[in-house]
């Protein structure tokens, strides 16, 4: 969609602009050639030709992203009925049946400008209308043509008239509306997302603070469970001591990351690394946080040289994911690809898949209560906020044989260049 709406109309009007002036040198070789009227040709060609050119000048202008303001739309619209008003003095003024053509831009005007400037045109259009009354260049008697009688002849160019403006403006009034309706839904979307990103907003916020208020408790529990582990004889208790120890020792771990996370972020995530060094490193760590579970990575073909910003929030989405696969099954395969601009990672696992119920609400809103769902979703959810924020998208569907697959989509213009910002950005994932 252009930047703007009067840009939007701009280029409306220009692709009609062809359209009339096609037909406008449709009805003037009929004329000349099959009724043989001896028409000015010159200086109406030139005027067809003029505005041709403006028509492509003014094309090339919005190819080039130029912003335009309403008074350029408007003597667009002006230079219109300054086109008709020269065509039809040249060619019987009023007499001729086309001239109520000049309704024509007066619709445009009115869907497109405010009301004091569709006024304005109104009254020049009028204007226009009487002078044509007055002074015009008379077209000569066709006593020539004894077989179409000019009130016949009269008519049919009306007719004629009526289906070229007919067609314009219904031509002209479906792609506004589909304008509108396009508007409409990306006003939609902006915001549901702005929503969306202030409750991620709170979210990263409670668990910052909760991530604060558990350091303590974790850290003394670490020390009581080392104690037991000395005071302990049985090898088996003190094997399930060092295991819930180094559990905490994880989750301390976890809260360390999310305290230090925005330092981090500021000073690595201007850093460039190469795709496959990302994903191998990526792969490196998903393997050793679930050392059980046979993790495969294919990365296929991709231009050489190809590097990507390091961004913390989209690590995170990626590791929601694939600890949600891995709690799922044993064998995870991770499949990555560049696709039209598009870098394409698939997490595919041979789990049970996902229930048919939950696969409409996976990821835009967390699970919690939901009758057999192990956890709250929130991990999914955080992931699906940042995978949006980045102009990607996240899908979630089960495979046809067996298991499920979570396919990302990230644009590499913004991996490449505008990393994530985002307040949310830096939690630890919460997959459960």
């Amino acid at each position: 969609m252009s930047d703007n709406v009067e840009t939007a109309h701009l280029s409306r009007l220009v692709r009609l602009r062809y359209t009339m002036l096609i037909g406008q040198v449709l009805v003037i070789a009929s004329v000349w050639l099959a009724l043989e009227v001896p028409l000015p040709l010159v200086p109406m060609l030139a005027l067809i030709l003029a505005l041709l050119i403006v028509n492509v000048w003014t094309q090339r202008r919005l190819r080039g992203g130029t912003r335009v303001a309403q008074w350029e739309v408007a003597a667009h619209i002006l230079l219109d009925i300054a086109q008709l008003t020269m065509l039809l003095y040249l060619s019987g003024g009023h007499t001729n049946p086309f001239i109520f053509i000049l309704l024509v831009p007066l619709v445009f005007a009115a869907a497109m400008l405010t009301v004091w400037r569709t006024l304005i045109l109104a009254i020049v259009a009028l204007l226009c209308y009487s002078l044509l009354l007055i002074d015009y260049s008379p077209l000569p008697m066709l006593e020539h043509l004894a077989w179409l009688p000019p009130p016949l002849l009269h008519r049919t160019g009306m007719w004629l008239c009526f289906v070229v403006s007919a067609g314009m403006i219904i031509f002209f009034v479906v792609r506004t509306r589909q304008t509108l309706r396009q508007m409409d839904a990306e006003l939609s979307q902006a915001r549901e997302r702005a929503m969306e990103n202030e409750h991620l907003a709170e979210i990263g916020a409670i668990a910052a603070g909760t991530a604060h208020e558990l350091g303590t408790p974790l850290a003394t529990i670490s020390m009581l469970a080392q104690e037991l582990e000395g005071d302990l004889q049985d090898p088996e208790l003190r094997a399930r001591l060092v295991l819930l120890r180094q559990q905490v020792n994880r989750c301390r771990h976890t809260i360390d990351d999310l305290s230090d996370s925005i330092r981090e972020l500021r000073s690595e995530r201007g850093n460039e690394v190469g795709l496959n060094d990302w994903l191998e490193g990526l792969a490196r760590r998903w393997r050793s946080v679930s050392p059980d579970v046979t993790l495969q990575l294919n990365v296929g073909r991709y231009p050489e040289g190809l590097t990507v910003r390091y961004d913390r929030a989209l690590d995170h989405a990626l590791s929601t994911v694939v600890a949600n696969a891995c709690r799922a099954s044993d064998q995870v395969t991770i499949i990555a690809a560049v696709e039209t601009g598009q870098l394409v990672i698939e997490v595919c696992d041979q789990g049970p898949g996902i229930p048919a119920a939950l696969v409409p609400y996976l990821g835009r809103e967390p699970l919690g209560g939901r009758v057999g769902v192990e956890g709250s979703g929130l991990g999914i959810y955080l992931a699906m906020g940042i995978v949006h924020r980045l102009g990607g998208s996240l899908v979630f569907h089960n495979r046809e044989d067996v298991g499920a697959m979570a396919c990302f989509r990230l644009p590499m213009e913004r991996i490449r260049r505008e990393p994530i910002e985002h307040e949310y950005a830096e939690l630890e994932a919460y997959p459960h």
